[in-house]
Formats: C-alpha cells, sequence, structure tokens
C-alpha cells in the first residue's frame, strides 16, 4: 500500500487540469425557502437518478450539475448540506432562527458556536452564473455519489451526442472533487489514510449503535473536560427518529464540530487532526466503496467523451484516475477481515488506530467499489481487482447467517 500511496503522490501533484467545460447554465432547483431551508448532496443526487428512471432527464440533469455547482472553486471540496440564505419564509417574526435544520437533527446555517457548521462558505458555480444566494457545510465532504450519478444518468437515458456532451461537461467538477479527496484524506503518503472527519459524512446512520464504539475516545475526552452543547439539543431534534439512543453520542459529533468550526482550525484537516478531540477520524468502508465504484464511473465519463470526440485532458489525466483507481482498491482489500468473511472500518485517533469491532449494512459497499469493468466500447479496466476469495467469502457469510442485525453486523 505504502508504493501505491508513493506513487499516487508523485502522479497527483500537481494536478493535469482537464480545459471541458458545461455549455449551458442549469439552476439548482433545492433549496426552496418555500419547501426546505436545506438539502443534502445525496438526496439530491438519488432524486436525480430517479427521475432519469422515470424518463426525467432534463430534471434530472438539472438536479446533478446543481449539486455540482456547490463545489467550492479553491479546493474542488463538494460540502453535504446546502442551506438556502433566506430567512423571511422560514423564521417567525420577532423571534430568533432555530440553530437547528426543522425536521433534522442538522445544526442548520443559523446554528451558533460553539457547535455550527460554518456557513461562510458560499461557493462560486462553475455551472451558473447565477447567485443562488446557498450557504454550505463547509468542511463537511458530501458522499463521493456524483461521478457514480452522473455515469448512470447518461446510460438510462438517451446516450446521444447532447448526453454526451452535457456529461463530459461535468468531468471538470468531479475530477477535482476526487482530487481533493486523494489530496487531503488518502494520498500524502505519510499518514494513515481516511475518508471521514465527522459521523455526519459517513453512510451509516448516527443512530446506529455503531458510533458508541467509533466514538468512544471523543466521549470520553467530552466528558473528561466537562463539555456539554450550549444551547441544549431541543426536546424536538431528541424525538427523531435519526438521533441516537446514546445522547453522548450525539453531543460528541456537537463537539467534534465545535473545535472543526473554531477560528483556530476552521475546518483545516491539518489542525483538525493536529489540535481537536483526539484528532478522529475513520477509513469509512462504506465511503470508500462509493469513492471506488464513482472513480470507475469518472474512468467511465472520460471515454465516453473521447469517443464522442470530446477533449477530456489526455493520458496525465488518465493516470492519475487509474492511480486512484489502484489506491482505492488496495484500500478496499486492507480492510477485508478473513475471520468474519467481512470489511471493518477503522478508526483513526492520535492515540492510534482500532479495527471495528462490528460490521454494519453499508459495508457492503465495498462490493461497488470492486467493479472492474467500463462500458465505453474502447476501453476496459484490466479485470482482476476484485479478490474472488474475499468477494464470495462476504457473499456466502450473507447467503448463510440471512441475519445482519446480530452478530458481526448491525
Amino acid at each position: 500500500m505504502d508504493s501505491a500511496l508513493t506513487l499516487l503522490t508523485s502522479l497527483l501533484l500537481p494536478h493535469p487540469i482537464p480545459t471541458t467545460t458545461l455549455t449551458s447554465s442549469p439552476l439548482t432547483l433545492l433549496p426552496c425557502p418555500n419547501v426546505t431551508t436545506h438539502t443534502t448532496s445525496t438526496t439530491t443526487l438519488l432524486g436525480s437518478l430517479g427521475l432519469t428512471t422515470l424518463g426525467s432527464t432534463t430534471n434530472a440533469w438539472d438536479l446533478t450539475l446543481g449539486t455540482l455547482s456547490w463545489q467550492n472553486q479553491q479546493d474542488g471540496s463538494i460540502p453535504m448540506i446546502m442551506y438556502d440564505v433566506t430567512t423571511s419564509n422560514t423564521t417567525p417574526p420577532n423571534s430568533s432562527p432555530s440553530p437547528y435544520s426543522p425536521d433534522t437533527i442538522y445544526p442548520s446555517k443559523h446554528g451558533y458556536k460553539p457547535y455550527a457548521f460554518n456557513t461562510s462558505l458560499t461557493p462560486s458555480s462553475t455551472v451558473s452564473t447565477v447567485d443562488h444566494g446557498y450557504n454550505a457545510s463547509k468542511g463537511i465532504l458530501a458522499q463521493p455519489l456524483h461521478a457514480w450519478v452522473c455515469a448512470e444518468n447518461y446510460w438510462r437515458g438517451e446516450k446521444n451526442k447532447d448526453d454526451a456532451v452535457r456529461l463530459s461537461g461535468t468531468f471538470p467538477m468531479l475530477y477535482d472533487y476526487h482530487g481533493h479527496i486523494f489530496d487531503y484524506r488518502l494520498g500524502d503518503g505519510e499518514a494513515e489514510p481516511f475518508t471521514i472527519i465527522h459521523p455526519f459524512e459517513s453512510t451509516i446512520p448516527l443512530n446506529n449503535p455503531f458510533w458508541s464504539h467509533a466514538l468512544k475516545e471523543v466521549i470520553e475526552d467530552m466528558n473528561e473536560k466537562g463539555w456539554v452543547p450550549d444551547p441544549k439539543v431541543p426536546d424536538d431534534v431528541k424525538g427523531m427518529d435519526e438521533f441516537p439512543d446514546d445522547e453522548d453520542v450525539y453531543n460528541a459529533a456537537l463537539y467534534m464540530l465545535s473545535c472543526m468550526s473554531g477560528p483556530d482550525v476552521d475546518y483545516d484537516v491539518d489542525k483538525y487532526i493536529e489540535s481537536c478531540n483526539v484528532g478522529w477520524r475513520m477509513m469509512d468502508v462504506g465511503w470508500l466503496g462509493i469513492l471506488g465504484r464513482s472513480g470507475v464511473a469518472l474512468r467511465e465519463i472520460e471515454v465516453i467523451g473521447k469517443e464522442n470526440n470530446i477533449e477530456m485532458g489526455g493520458k496525465g489525466v488518465e493516470d492519475v484516475m487509474d492511480s486512484w483507481l489502484s489506491l482505492t482498491t488496495s484500500l478496499i482489500n486492507s480492510l477485508y477481515d478473513p475471520s468474519t468473511s467481512s470489511f471493518r472500518s477503522k478508526v483513526i485517533t492520535n492515540k492510534g488506530t482500532t479495527t471495528a469491532d462490528v460490521g454494519v449494512a453499508s459495508d457492503f459497499y465495498a462490493l461497488a467499489g470492486w467493479y472492474s469493468g467500463v462500458r465505453g466500447s474502447s476501453y476496459y479496466i484490466e479485470d482482476g481487482k476484485v479478490d474472488k476469495g474475499m468477494r464470495d467469502g462476504m457473499v456466502m457469510k450473507l447467503l448463510n447467517d440471512g441475519d445482519l442485525t446480530e452478530g458481526s453486523f448491525r
């Protein structure tokens, strides 16, 4: 794995920059102050996929491209949550804005420090010159579904020249987001790689018992320092299905945000690891599996562009993407536990690294990350990425046990 990291670093810095641009400027459809004050990247992308399946391709692309318009042009990151900046339709007269988004467990754009999302980031869009008036959950990254959904929208659509041009136009933004992930979280070649720095980023719901184990050191640190949420978490938030049974888990998530959003850190990953709450981060199996499948989709998009005589960046870009795929596969393989025939996330703190003692349903996303074929007719990623013994062992465990709620999985 070390050699793969070294190779990746040499190829990544600096990134070759593709020159493809979009030919249209779609509007972001969500959030809308009359309907919701926020939307998440994952929800919007899955909505896009649903619209394509129903045949509403134009609206599907509007949602997808609108989500990409959230991208931070300075570093390529894409935030998990986007907030509408309008308050007139969401805040009762003569009252203070709520520090929580309605009907969610997430702090709102009005969340007051010490545990607010820092929503000062207003992305300058690459897909529209329109000022959408949105703020983002700075530092809390979206699950990297974007390339996967873009490719699926193409394959489920008309697959004509216009679709190919539109798909190719997403490539620079998708490439930059993957570059951000590999630069800032997976690819420095020195520190242990990780995918997430906060449980809100995870594929694992916060109400899963997994988090009582995974956040143990953060909870201990929080309790030792006597930190409590101020203002208190409202009862309506505690009553939501997504709220964990172990309230310490939710408080720990706020505790982490309180340090991340502070002026001395401001969501800088290196500063966070150095000074915040034991420097918690995690190699999330599900998140990594999604990244792997989206990495294949990104290569797929590049192939489709080339087959339609669209400039996609050349061999330098291809080499970087292939190195990303190689590293992702190596990392997925490294998370396989032969004793349980399953994949296990790794929790990393400044005290060391531990393997999660329980599995979760989203660990099966690792199988998606092993996907080895590219559907563009002129290119095929070399087979052999999948360790057949690992794959068959995991699938057979599922078939034989037939129960993911007890034992190894939750």
